[in-house]
C-alpha cells in the first residue's frame, strides 16, 4: 500500500493522458462538421497535455527524490515541504493563468467555438457553447479549488514550535487550538458545487441536448446537482455539531483541569505506517495512549513518528490526559 501511495502521481499523469484523448476523440467529430477547428483543437489538446501535467511531474520529483513520502504530505503544505508547497504554488498558479486567458485574453470565446472540453454531450445542432456558459463553469470550479486549497492550509495540524524550558521540551499543548473550521466547512463544498452544479445545467444547457443512452444532459445534470448538494448538506449537519461538541467538551476538560498526568518513559511503541491505515501506540507506566495523523474525531496530540512526531521507543515523557469514552485524548506533552 506504501508504494501505491508513493507513486500516486503515476495515477493521476495516466488520467490526464486518458482524459486528454477523450477530449480529442470527441473533437474529431464537431472537426468532421467543419474542418477550419482542427488547428484550434490540436493546440488545446497540446497544452492541456503539457500544462496540466505540471503538478503531477513536480509530486514525481518529491517522489523520485524522496522529499515526500506519500501523496497524504500534499494535503499539508503548512508544513512548507519545498515539493509540497511548489505543488499547490504551481496549481494556484496555473488557477491564475487559466483565469486570465478565460476572462481577460478572449478564452471563453476560444471554448465556446470549440465545444467538447466544458460539455460533454453527444454532437448535436443546440450543443454549442456560448462565453458566459464557459465563464460560469470555470468560476464554478475555481470556488471548489479555492475552498479545497483554504481548507488545507489550515488543516489542524499542530504547528507550535518546541517551547524549551530547563528540564522539558513542551510538544503539543491543547491551549492554544481552536475549532478545527477548516474540516468542518469542508462539507459545504459539496453544497456549493451541487447548486452550481444544478443552476448551470438548469441556465445554460439546452433541452434538447442529450448524452450516451438517450438521457437528457439537462435533466440529468440538475436531478445530480440536487443530490450532491443534498449529500453535503446532510454531512455537514451531522459533522459541524459533532466537530463542534467535541472541541467544547475537550476544551472543558483542559480549561477545568479536570484531566490527570503522567510521567514516565515510552514502552511498547507501535508506529504508524507513513500510508495511515493504522495507529501510532503505546503505553507510559500501563497506560496506553493511540492516535494518528489522519484521525480527527478528537482534539488531542496526533502526530505519528513517520510524520514528524517525536514519540518513540525509550523517550522519557510527560503527559496531560483524559478518556473521551474511547481512548485517552493528549492535551500536553513535554519530552524529557
Amino acid at each position: 500500500m506504501e508504494i501505491i501511495f508513493r507513486h500516486t502521481w503515476l495515477f493521476f499523469s495516466a488520467v490526464m493522458f486518458a482524459n486528454a484523448f477523450i477530449i480529442k476523440s470527441r473533437a474529431k467529430r464537431y472537426i468532421n462538421r467543419n474542418p477550419n477547428l482542427k488547428e484550434g483543437y490540436e493546440k488545446l489538446f497540446k497544452k492541456f497535455l503539457i500544462y496540466g501535467n505540471i503538478p503531477w511531474l513536480i509530486m514525481g520529483i518529491g517522489d523520485l527524490t524522496g522529499l515526500t513520502k506519500s501523496i497524504f504530505d500534499f494535503f499539508t503544505p503548512q508544513q512548507l515541504n519545498p515539493i509540497v508547497v511548489a505543488f499547490h504554488a504551481s496549481v494556484i498558479l496555473l488557477w491564475i493563468i487559466g483565469s486570465y486567458w478565460i476572462y481577460f485574453n478572449k478564452g471563453a470565446e476560444f471554448l465556446a467555438q470549440h465545444p467538447g472540453f466544458f460539455n460533454f454531450s453527444e454532437p448535436s445542432k443546440t450543443d454549442n457553447l456560448n462565453k458566459n456558459k464557459v465563464r460560469f463553469f470555470w468560476a464554478l470550479m475555481m470556488i471548489g479549488g479555492v475552498i479545497s486549497e483554504r481548507t488545507m492550509w489550515s488543516w489542524d495540524i499542530s504547528l507550535r514550535p518546541v517551547l524549551r524550558t530547563e528540564h522539558s521540551h513542551l510538544v503539543y499543548d491543547f491551549s492554544d487550538r481552536l475549532p478545527r473550521f477548516g474540516s468542518m466547512l469542508f462539507p459545504l463544498v459539496f453544497v456549493v458545487v451541487g447548486i452550481g452544479t444544478y443552476f448551470y445545467h438548469k441556465k445554460f444547457v439546452d433541452n434538447n441536448s442529450t448524452m450516451t443512452f438517450g438521457i437528457k444532459e439537462r435533466r440529468y445534470g440538475m436531478v445530480f446537482g440536487i443530490i450532491f448538494s443534498s449529500v453535503g448538506g446532510l454531512i455537514s449537519v451531522i459533522v459541524i455539531p459533532s466537530m463542534l461538541n467535541e472541541y467544547s467538551k475537550t476544551r472543558s476538560v483542559y480549561d477545568k483541569k479536570q484531566y490527570q498526568t503522567i510521567e514516565g518513559t515510552v514502552e511498547n511503541f507501535h508506529p504508524m505506517p507513513v500510508s495511515g491505515h493504522d495507529s501510532e501506540r503505546f503505553t507510559v507506566n500501563g497506560i496506553q495512549f493511540e492516535f494518528s495523523d489522519f484521525d480527527e474525531t478528537n482534539y488531542g496530540y496526533n502526530n505519528a513518528a513517520s510524520h514528524g512526531g517525536v514519540i518513540r521507543e525509550g523517550l522519557q515523557v510527560r503527559i496531560g490526559y483524559f478518556n473521551n469514552g474511547r481512548k485517552n485524548v493528549i492535551l500536553k506533552l513535554e519530552t524529557q
